[in-house]
């Protein structure tokens, strides 16, 4: 594995759990009076976009050497972070 493909593949995992552990924090935590707070900013603006950038360019790297066990792998970890994000929304708002 290329040294670039390792730091993208730390980069995507560890940014992955960081907006999902974000996620799961208090909203009181994420929003200030009128807009996100600085937490809430660096979660919308640095850790998602991070993962969603390594996502695509990881599989586009994958894609072309024909790895379809780390495409795979990866896929699964990040729709079921979604997921679990997803349920873990639903949840809050029917807790209201």
């Amino acid at each position: 594995m290329s040294l670039i493909r390792k730091k993208l593949n730390y980069t995507f995992y560890i940014c992955s759990i960081l907006s999902f552990m974000v996620l799961l924090l208090p909203v009181k935590y994420k929003i200030a009076v009128y807009s996100p707070s600085i937490l809430g900013w660096i979660w919308l603006l640095i850790l998602i976009p991070i993962a969603l950038i390594t996502y695509i360019w990881l599989m586009v790297l994958d894609i072309k050497s024909k790895k379809l066990k780390k495409i795979l792998k990866r896929t699964l970890f990040f729709f079921l972070i979604i997921l679990l994000s997803l349920i873990y929304w639903f949840y809050q708002t029917k807790k209201l």
